[in-house]
């Protein structure tokens, strides 16, 4: 507890990257890989079972100049019910509006992904989809269906499959461009806009988090202050 009291003691002094750095860490040291059973977790008093390749988990911090962004907000009755008259589901909206927000950048950190283009697009949604969930929804059932938990340092905690990001990053290698399409919460497309209309806004966060071959975003931000700072 002394290292925590040190890190919120020191916060106000540090640059944005050491402290999300600080974060990461602090949050492997107290919450360990061993409560994600994607990270070869096994239950305390279970049998020992044969031992299987472990999921190699990375992550990475990428900064991004805001190059360019678009914006659409569209409204109109369902086109899905035009294209199939036999629809089903009675839970469909029959009118609809949408909002689509586009941001682009290009990386200048890290030195190595220097250039790099990229292309995010965000995608509003009516209902909260998985911005409702909560940890009991990931959390792992044994085969009666009960919750599954281990002991952590004396304490039950819960064995969950935490999510690989918010969205998978996809190479578009023929225009040479990192893609990626985020389903968010409507209002969180209005805070962008709010955020790109002072025009003080040129920078792009991602919290890149590669699992073996792919790479998804783990957390993203568009920001008028420099992240290297």
């Amino acid at each position: 507890m002394i290292l925590i009291h040190i890190f919120f003691l020191a916060a106000p002094f540090m640059s944005t990257t050491t402290a999300r750095s600080l974060i990461y860490a602090v949050e492997k040291w107290l919450w360990p890989e061993t409560t994600c059973i994607a990270n070869g977790a096994e239950e305390d008093g279970a049998m020992p079972r044969k031992a299987r390749r472990q999921r190699q988990d990375t992550f990475d911090f990428l900064y991004l100049w805001l190059t360019g962004y678009d914006v659409q907000a569209e409204l109109g009755v369902n086109h899905r019910l035009r294209m199939n008259p036999l629809w089903s589901n009675l839970d469909t909206r029959v009118m609809e509006a949408r909002s689509e927000l586009e941001v682009r950048g290009k990386c200048f950190y890290p030195e190595e992904r220097k250039e790099e283009k990229f292309v995010l697009t965000l995608m509003g949604d009516p209902g909260p989809g998985d911005f409702s969930h909560t940890v009991a929804d990931i959390q792992q059932h044994d085969a009666h269906g009960a919750p599954r938990y281990r002991t952590y340092r004396g304490c039950p905690v819960p064995v969950f499959e935490c999510p690989k990001g918010v969205a998978i990053l996809r190479r578009e290698r023929h225009v040479d461009t990192w893609n990626a399409c985020m389903h968010v919460p409507e209002n969180y497309i209005s805070d962008c806009l709010v955020v790109l209309s002072t025009k003080a806004a040129r920078y792009i966060y991602i919290h890149e988090h590669i699992v073996e071959k792919e790479r998804w975003i783990n957390s993203f931000s568009i920001q008028s202050n420099d992240p290297t700072e």
